[in-house]
Order: structure tokens, then sequence, then C-alpha cells
């Protein structure tokens, strides 16, 4: 994952930092998504392990200049392998 900020007097993306949603072994598809989850006016990231993956879901933050993950769970029991599908709404 990348977290830029646009830079208006450049008119470019600057990258702010990066991380690896998952360890470097993982080989399968990750889902991302965006939502302001604790209400503080900023979205955190949601990554999950999609189909044929473990339940896994993390969520990270950006605060002092860094990305963090801040939880981590398992959406479903631990044998299942079926992946997780992030959806956000109101």
């Amino acid at each position: 994952m990348r977290a830029y900020q646009y830079n208006s007097a450049s008119g470019q993306m600057e990258l702010l930092d990066s991380a690896e949603a998952y360890s470097a072994s993982f080989n399968g598809q990750i889902e991302i998504k965006t939502a302001d989850l604790d209400g503080d006016g900023d979205s955190e990231i949601i990554a999950a392990s999609a189909k044929f993956g473990a339940p896994n879901a993390r969520i990270y933050d950006f605060t002092g200049g860094k990305l963090n993950m801040v939880k981590s769970f398992a959406a479903y029991g631990s044998n299942f392998r079926g992946g997780v599908r992030v959806v956000m709404g109101r």
C-alpha cells in the first residue's frame, strides 16, 4: 500500500509512506477499501485477503507520517478459505 498527497504547487502526487498489507510471501489477492471508521474525519485503510485466502482483515491509519496497522482480526473461523469481501456504507 502507498499513501500519497497531492502537492498543488508542483501539481504532483508525493509519496508519504508505503507498507506491505501482508507479508512478502503472501501471493494472493488483497481487497482494499477506505472509510472513516473512527469518526475523526480521516479515512482508515481496510485490507483483506480476497477469495481463496484466510479470513484475515487489517485496518491501517496514517499518523505521524506513517501507515500503522491499528487492528487485525479474523472475519470468520480460522479454517475458512473463502477470503473476505469488504463493503463500506453509511
